[in-house]
């Protein structure tokens, strides 16, 4: 691949200790609440350890945070990416999108389980769709609903497609069309999905060595 031009994460990342919630968490859930995006408040558990290694390690490689003070496009940065909103407006949906694994109970609680699997797969099969129209050569192929032993079996479905959000704002971002939600100490990205932006599945899913890579620290 070619040399790494932005790194995009789904975890909180700041220029301070992440240990509460943060002007970048109450941004995003003032302007995404009514459509079920609101943030849950990291914890000093949560990034953690993790996220403090992450950063440091980044910052030491040159990727400084992309906060609301920085101008849209910058390059060599960490950005952070909460991939819900991302999905409302990729999708033009109305309200936050129904793909989680772990939620799969709470969104049809009178389904048996292999309905709710059949459902599940609906959802991240419109999500593909939606992310294969805006990149080339999504090597991902979901699998048929008969072919599903459990609900934990698309797991790593639901992580793939968020690590290909994760590209798919970054591409945006260095296209100058994604919008901060924060501070100077820390800002979520969220895209202007105005307009079809070049990328391609190697810049996106080699994207932890070509620049985007999706981490689990929120549901």
């Amino acid at each position: 691949g070619g040399p790494v031009d932005l790194v995009a994460v789904d975890m909180p990342v700041a220029t301070v200790p992440v240990n509460a919630r943060r002007a970048a968490d109450d941004a995003i859930s003032r302007a995404f609440g009514a459509l079920g995006c609101a943030v849950h408040s990291p914890t000093k558990e949560r990034p953690g350890a993790v996220g403090r290694a992450l950063t440091q390690g980044f910052r030491a490689a040159g990727f400084g945070i992309a906060t609301a003070k920085t101008p849209c496009g910058t390059a060599r940065r960490l950005l952070e990416v909460y991939p819900h909103p991302a999905l409302v407006l990729l999708l033009n949906a109305d309200y936050r999108v129904a793909y989680k694994v772990g939620k799969a109970r709470k969104y049809w609680p009178d389904k048996p389980v292999g309905e709710r699997a059949s459902l599940l797969l609906e959802q991240l099969a419109r999500i593909l769709a939606a992310l294969s129209a805006e990149i080339d050569g999504i090597a991902l192929t979901l699998p048929a609903p008969g072919r599903v032993a459990s609900l934990a079996g698309l797991k790593p479905f639901e992580d793939a497609l968020d690590a290909l959000v994760c590209a798919w704002v970054g591409a945006r971002y260095l296209a100058g069309k994604a919008r901060a939600y924060g501070d100077a100490t820390a800002a979520i990205w969220v895209p202007q999905p105005m307009g079809r932006v070049a990328c391609s599945s190697q810049a996106a899913v080699s994207r932890s060595t070509s620049g985007v890579s999706a981490s689990r620290t929120r549901a």
